[in-house]
């Protein structure tokens, strides 16, 4: 009898797991320690140029430094200047000072556009995260931006 008891229990729990499995995780807690623990690497500066490129701007959430509950939202734009577009191939999302490559995991769960990208429901471990956000035009041209963030 006690088994039957077990063995519904388990069943149960299951169904319910599945039901709160609807966001997905970013980022590992593995890989945010590894990237914590990794050296603080100088990162390059862009020469400078007469010649603008495109822009990355950061809708949701309205400000890149502040803090965030799981699940959140990052939606972002993606603007060019007159004369160019955006090439979505290029775009490369990086996780932490390791630039732990995320641009699949990204990827699977928003629809690119040339205007930008919306993803939803992300999950990230607590603490202190940084994702950089790469894109070019059809010129070649590079912009970055990084976000910043931290999960309580």
């Amino acid at each position: 009898m006690m088994k039957r008891y077990v063995l519904l229990f388990a069943f149960c729990m299951n169904f319910m797991h599945v039901g709160v499995a609807s966001a997905f995780t970013l980022v590992t807690e593995i890989e945010v320690a590894d990237s914590a623990d990794a050296p603080m690497l100088t990162e390059a500066v862009a020469n400078s140029s007469d010649i603008p490129g495109p822009e990355i701007i950061v809708i949701n959430p309205d400000s890149i430094n502040k803090t965030l509950k799981n699940p959140f939202t990052v939606e972002v734009m993606f603007k060019s200047i007159e004369g160019s577009s955006i090439d979505t191939s290029s775009f490369k999302a990086y996780y932490g000072s390791l630039n732990l490559d995320i641009t699949d995991r990204l990827l699977k769960e928003s629809k690119m556009t040339p205007t930008g990208f919306k993803l939803s429901n992300i999950n990230v471990p607590n603490g202190n995260h940084k994702i950089t956000l790469l894109v070019k035009d059809n010129m070649s041209r590079q912009c970055e931006k990084v976000l910043r963030f931290k999960i309580e």
